[in-house]
This record gives structure tokens, sequence and C-alpha cells, in this order.
């Protein structure tokens, strides 16, 4: 059996912390955080199944489903507060104190806009909690019909979040990632402008 791609991602900030100590405090923390997003990843499949949904192309954000991500939320917050270094762990703790309310709309702003509205600290929480989600649906998506290179993300028509260089016979092709879409197969996952 291969390892969840969440255990891959664990393994290899243990392997990176081990190889270079000057970053281990902060791979030690990402490592935390996957395996709380492991744990909401699991129980988003658990309670919606394995099945594959027939999304139409960029449709990806709009499927926020603030109920069933709230009560996974609070204790998210309260994780981060317990584990993140100072600064992050007060804002953990600030935006818990806040409540539901202040919750759906900081989920909701990130999830629809990104990060323009938001503090940098609410910004960094919610991409960090809405992470599996977002990879949850996109895992769960039926695969799109090939419509060539576009330069958004064919499921959420999100901007891509990072550009990977792969060998390709003589030469390279290069891949845009989307938020939504990292750590999958690349045959859905990476969507490619022409160079």
């Amino acid at each position: 059996m291969t390892a969840s791609k969440w255990d891959q991602r664990i393994e290899r900030a243990n392997e990176l912390a081990a190889k270079h100590s000057f970053a281990a405090e902060g791979l030690r923390f990402y490592e935390r955080i996957a395996s709380f997003q492991k744990s909401l990843y699991a129980g988003l499949e658990a309670a919606g199944g394995k099945g594959k949904k027939l999304r139409p192309p960029g449709s990806l954000r709009d499927e926020l489903e603030l109920f069933t991500l709230l009560p996974w939320f609070a204790s998210f917050l309260s994780f981060v507060a317990e584990i993140a270094p100072p600064p992050l762990a007060g804002s953990a703790a600030g935006l818990n104190a806040e409540g539901s309310a202040r919750w759906e709309a900081v989920l909701d702003e990130f999830w629809r806009v990104g990060t323009t509205a938001l503090d940098p600290a609410e910004s960094l929480l919610a991409w960090a909690f809405l992470q599996p989600y977002a990879e949850h649906l996109a895992d769960h998506t039926a695969p799109l019909e090939d419509q060539g290179t576009p330069p958004l993300c064919p499921l959420c028509s999100g901007s891509p979040q990072v550009g990977v260089l792969r060998p390709l016979g003589d030469g390279a092709k290069r891949s845009l990632i989307c938020y939504s879409r990292s750590q999958v197969p690349e045959s859905v996952a990476a969507f490619s402008p022409a160079l």
C-alpha cells in the first residue's frame, strides 16, 4: 500500500528537519499542521464518500460547505494556538475568541476572494485550514475534458500558486499548480499555459 499524500508530506518534513537543523522548527510546525490536515481530509472523505462528482469547469469555488467545516475550524484554531510560534498562536487564539460568525466571514472571504481583505495571519490560517477541503473537492471531481493550456486552474478558476519545471524530452515543461490541486496527480492537477 502506498502512503497517502499527507503521509508523504509528513515524511518529507521529517527528512528535511533531520538534514537541516536551521529549518527544523518550521518543518516540525508544518509536520503537525499536515497531520491535522490529514485528519480533516479523512473526516471529509468519511462524510462524503469516495465517489467522483461531475463539476462544471471553474466551479470549485462555488462549493464552500461551512456547516461541515466550522466544527473542524474551532479545533484547528485551538490546535494552532498551542503549537504555533507566538505571533501566529496569538492570532489563532484571537480569531478563536471572536466566534463562529467571524470564522464564517474569514473562511468565506478567503475561499471566494483570496487574501486581499484579510490580515496576513488570518489568510495563513484560512489557507492552511481550507487546503485539505479544496484538495478533497478536487480529488473527488470527475476528470475534466482536456482544455488545452489555460492560464487559470480549470477546477477553481484560480491563479497558480507555484510553477514547476519538469524534464520533457530534450527540454522542459512548465506546469502551474493551484492551491486546490497541490500534490494531486499531474494529469488533472497541473495546467500549463503556452510558454
